[in-house]
């Protein structure tokens, strides 16, 4: 269980863990040798610290698949639901990947859906859950982008009303087979984490979604500044320390730089790490971390 104890749902997995008699053993920012040690079936985890341990197993030229893990269950941060990502984890683990939606002070609002890729199921019978515009107040319609807010029951300890996650959803049009709401694509961004470039709004998310494409990038990281009071996004990528010469990481990061142009229809700056940058720094690899506004 590599979640810290401080944070609520770290808490809340561990003392389920106990209840339900499982040998759990609980490790801020864990090491290859607490899989070969403890050999655990099930790893509870940030997405950017699985992604970290794939980083790491191939510096070292451990395979991950035999490490015995059969479950990667991965919460705190955006990105679990993200196609790309999840199958990146699932890949290299060789173990089915799960995204749990929890905020601190509502505890568990949704898991992932094995029927629909990429989605969450919504805790919307004891939760009251709307959707509303992130500048404003107004309920945006089914399928469109919005700000989850929660009200929870009154007789809670401490009951919420109209509590705004900062968090951003959009709600399938159909729901799901089995009656509960559906969040397509799962928790695409944080309201704060938008970003207005030449007129278009962008999220980490969406350009995570390209990176990640690329199988000789192991990690990125973005950073924002003002050029001529207009926003402008800086994508850095490190490359896999497989790709040696100077001449093939460049390529990597044009390759990048294309695909971007291509997907999203505008050009966005792209630039090189050294190997580590990223993905061997635990703290520099987290997702709230890995937009830096300048």
């Amino acid at each position: 269980m590599a979640l810290p104890l401080s944070w609520a749902i770290g808490s809340d997995a561990y003392l389920a863990l106990l209840n339900l008699g499982v040998a759990t053993r609980c490790c801020d920012g864990p090491s290859l040798e607490h899989l070969r040690d403890f050999a655990p079936t099930l790893l509870i985890d940030t997405v950017s610290d699985a992604l970290r341990f794939t980083h790491i197993a191939a510096v070292d030229h451990v395979d991950l698949a035999e490490s015995g893990v059969r479950l990667v269950v991965v919460t705190g941060e955006p990105g679990g639901s993200l196609p790309v990502t999840r199958r990146a984890i699932e890949g290299w683990w060789d173990a089915a990947c799960l995204d749990v939606y929890a905020v601190t002070e509502l505890g568990v609002v949704g898991t992932g859906c094995p029927a629909r890729e990429g989605s969450l199921h919504l805790d919307n019978a004891l939760l009251r859950l709307d959707i509303l515009d992130p500048d404003g107040d107004r309920l945006v319609a089914p399928g469109e982008l919005g700000e989850l807010v929660v009200t929870t029951p009154e007789d809670w300890d401490t009951p919420l009303a109209n509590f705004r996650t900062g968090d951003l959803i959009r709600l399938a049009r159909e729901g799901c087979s089995c009656g509960r709401l559906l969040a397509e694509g799962g928790v695409v961004g944080r309201v704060r984490e938008r970003m207005l470039v030449r007129g278009s709004v962008l999220l980490p998310s969406t350009i995570e979604q390209i990176v990640r494409r690329h199988p000789a990038v192991v990690d990125f990281r973005l950073r924002t500044y003002l050029v001529h009071g207009e926003c402008e996004v800086l994508v850095q990528v490190e490359p896999s320390e497989a790709i040696a010469s100077e001449g093939d990481r460049s390529r990597v990061a044009a390759e990048v730089s294309e695909d971007l142009r291509r997907t999203l229809g505008m050009r966005l700056y792209c630039d090189l790490l050294a190997p580590g940058s990223v993905a061997g720094d635990r703290d520099a690899g987290r997702r709230a971390r890995r937009l830096n506004r300048q």
